[in-house]
């Protein structure tokens, strides 16, 4: 839990400090929490502090951390929730990548080609299901249709596209 009151973040403070060398006789209270608690934690109750002056404090964790840290800890929350970093901004990536444009397009194509495969497997599978059940068009949500619409829609996109870069 971060620390809420000034006297919690002065406190953590103190151990943090203890704990990095750079306090000078500490109190037996400091101490005994700088022995308790690993650096780890305690540097993050630190950086978890917010000075919210007399209101109850927030739960902001992350509310006060230095600039560039936040590929840090953006890597810890994918950690702990068990996902993973989405990078967005991939053209600048794919731009500044030391390869020619040649594989550049050779690799995308690629993974295109792995990502309709995965999407045709999950279409063969609502297809069965659909046939399996007797459902019809007339049974699905009004956002589905419409959803489906959309889909056939951006697919004839995707072929332009693809016809395109063929060429």
């Amino acid at each position: 839990m971060p620390a809420v009151s000034k006297a919690q973040q002065k406190f953590m403070g103190m151990v943090h400090a203890t704990q990095k060398g750079d306090m000078e006789s500490p109190s037996s209270e400091v101490s005994k929490a700088a022995d308790s608690i690993s650096d780890k934690d305690a540097e993050l109750k630190v950086d978890e502090m917010s000075t919210t002056a007399s209101v109850q404090g927030y739960d902001s964790p992350n509310a006060f951390t230095k600039r560039g840290d936040e590929k840090r800890n953006a890597k810890r929350q994918a950690d702990l929730t068990g996902y993973s970093v989405v990078k967005e901004n991939r053209w600048l990536e794919l731009k500044k990548e030391d390869s020619s444009a040649t594989s550049k397009i050779g690799k995308g194509i690629s993974n295109i080609n792995k990502q309709l495969a995965e999407m045709e497997r999950f279409l063969n599978w609502y297809g069965k299901l659909k046939a399996e059940n007797g459902v019809t068009n007339g049974h699905f949500w009004k956002r589905t249709n419409s959803n489906i619409y959309k889909i056939k829609e951006r697919l004839i996109k995707l072929e332009q596209q693809v016809r395109k870069i063929s060429e």
